[in-house]
């Protein structure tokens, strides 16, 4: 079981508007509502993606029930009431789904993570995910995004390639695949990227 909330935020809000340009930050505004199931080492990771139409929201998908009453916003922060729902994942193999997932795609060479910003690189990236994740691309487009730049400590800037990926996909592994959309794809989770989004094709 895991739970998909829709937060819509105000563009008249200085703070969602921020966030809205700064993935990390909005990560560290929703983990504040986890944050006891953290200290208690009960599940409290949360995957999610900002999207901005039809209106700038937050997706958020969570292994523990959030209670947004907790979460420490500005008042005019949301433009309407948090939307939660409970989905319970059970998948067969041969399914298809309509997908869109917003990734990070990387290759790890001698302990480092290079972007990778070509098309074909993009494409086999995701190609090499499904086959681990259980699961075979049957229709994509690939869209690059701008790149987000994240300050560490240091001041180091670190920079992520942005694709957003829409498409077709089948069920080859079930197993494989509920830990693929349980758990996400790919890396860089705490900027906004990983969380695969389902819809029956």
């Amino acid at each position: 079981m895991v739970y998909l909330s829709r937060l819509i935020v105000s563009p008249r809000c200085r703070q969602a508007r921020s966030e809205i340009a700064n993935p990390f930050e909005m990560h560290r505004t929703i983990a504040r509502v986890f944050e006891e199931f953290i200290e208690s080492e009960d599940d409290g990771r949360f995957l999610y993606r900002i999207d901005r139409e039809p209106r700038p929201h937050a997706l958020i998908q969570t292994k523990s029930e959030p209670d947004w009453s907790r979460l420490c916003i500005p008042a005019d922060y949301l433009a309407a009431p948090p939307e939660v729902k409970v989905i319970t994942p059970m998948f067969r193999s041969g399914e298809r789904f309509v997908f869109r997932l917003r990734a990070n795609p990387t290759l790890r060479l001698n302990g480092k993570r290079y972007g990778l910003y070509t098309h074909a690189e993009q494409v086999e990236w995701l190609a090499r995910k499904s086959g681990l994740g259980g699961f075979q691309v049957e229709k994509l487009a690939v869209r690059q995004e701008e790149c987000l730049e994240a300050r560490g400590t240091g001041g180091r800037v670190a920079k992520f390639a942005t694709v957003q990926y829409d498409g077709e996909l089948s069920i080859a592994d079930p197993l494989l695949f509920k830990d693929s959309f349980e758990n996400g794809v790919g890396s860089s989770k705490g900027m906004g990227y990983g969380l695969l989004s389902l819809a029956r094709a």
